[in-house]
């Protein structure tokens, strides 16, 4: 069962996550003028609103690659939605004599606010755009002609964190940060037909806020209108991942996290201090008989890690930090290849060995 400490330091990072991923839009991100209509029915925009959408996002083009061949006609493209496999998405590049060849039918990543939000004025005040507030953003695909379909990959709607609670006293509150956790934290959008898609978005809305969109921009005699804003596409698929993961480590009650990694990397008691290597130790640590080439010898403090980390007392987790070109890369490929060279020599198996990094 997971420890309460483990449990705490993961929903920290969870919402360190979320803060982050959930940051308002720029205005250079967001279409000028909004998208009008008498009720919250979205499945096309007009000629003018594509030449604007289409003049707005000219340098971010994408199409659907299948195999080897883009797709270039709209039967295609529907069939994508029909339960079509191997289906990539591509970013046109202009400079790129390939697609000008296969002239691909052309899409643009979107998000759309269905809502806003304002404070409340008198008859004789005006609302300006700045005191206009859109918390919740739902990513879409436009087709070149202006037929609207659900995004691909694992985008789903988004509320920007400033509106959830707790959250400054200036900003307005469409819901409860804890409103996203439970059952809602991984609710279930069909992607099937934008129709089906745009009604969990709006079920997805009142699940998280108890408020249909109705509630929130309401449409009367004093403002008979619906307004959409358009904003640039903005990946949050990779954070979306890792939240998921959070909640279902926090959730998950059977899984023993003792011994683990995950629970000795957020042990909060002071390690032992290690000062009781000799210089033989260091530079000749025992089994030390792997590296991985000669053009860059390990210099004095990295040998010290690398006795160090040879004492099996203290390596379960081994943190090394230093400026760029200071040798980290190195050690570490020195580690990798004694680790190797050692399980040769045993005869052992080789060791599963897991390498990831925070930007590539």
């Amino acid at each position: 069962m997971i420890s309460k400490s483990v449990k705490n330091w993961l929903l920290y990072y969870r919402a360190s996550l979320i803060d982050a991923s959930r940051g308002g839009r720029n205005k250079d991100e967001i279409l000028e003028n909004p998208i009008v209509r008498e009720n919250f029915k979205l499945s096309y925009f007009k000629n003018d609103e594509i030449k604007a959408i289409s003049h707005f996002l000219r340098l971010d083009p994408y199409c659907f690659k299948k195999v080897e061949d883009y797709i270039s006609d709209k039967a295609d493209f529907e069939a994508v939605y029909a339960g079509e496999k191997d289906i990539e998405v591509v970013k046109i590049d202009s400079k790129n004599h390939e697609f000008w060849d296969k002239n691909p039918l052309k899409f643009y990543r979107i998000e759309i606010a269905p809502i806003y939000m304002q404070p409340e004025k008198e008859h004789s005040e005006t609302v300006n755009e700045e005191d206009t507030h859109y918390p919740y953003w739902i990513p879409a695909y436009m087709r070149e002609d202006g037929v609207l379909f659900p995004p691909k990959e694992d985008d789903i709607p988004i509320f920007l964190r400033e509106y959830l609670a707790p959250n400054p006293k200036d900003s307005p509150t469409i819901a409860d940060l804890d409103s996203l956790d439970g059952d809602n934290a991984n609710y279930l959008f069909n992607k099937d037909s934008w129709e089906k898609y745009w009604k969990d978005c709006e079920s997805y809305f009142t699940k998280v806020t108890d408020k249909k969109y109705t509630d929130v921009q309401k449409i009367n005699e004093n403002n008979s209108i619906v307004k959409f804003k358009i904003c640039k596409y903005r990946d949050s698929s990779v954070t979306k991942n890792v939240i998921n993961l959070y909640n279902y480590l926090v959730k998950k009650e059977d899984i023993n996290y003792k011994n683990t990694l995950l629970e000795k990397l957020l042990n909060t008691s002071p390690g032992e201090v290690i000062s009781d290597y000799n210089n033989v130790d260091i530079v000749l640590p025992k089994s030390h008989y792997g590296y991985m080439g000669s053009e860059f010898p390990l210099s004095a403090s990295q040998r010290e890690a690398f006795g160090k980390y040879q004492n099996s007392s203290y390596n379960d987790i081994f943190a090394i930090n230093g400026p760029p070109g200071t040798g980290k890369t190195t050690i570490l490929q020195a580690f990798i290849a004694n680790i190797l060279v050692n399980a040769v020599l045993e005869g052992a198996s080789m060791p599963l060995i897991v390498a990831c990094s925070t930007n590539n």
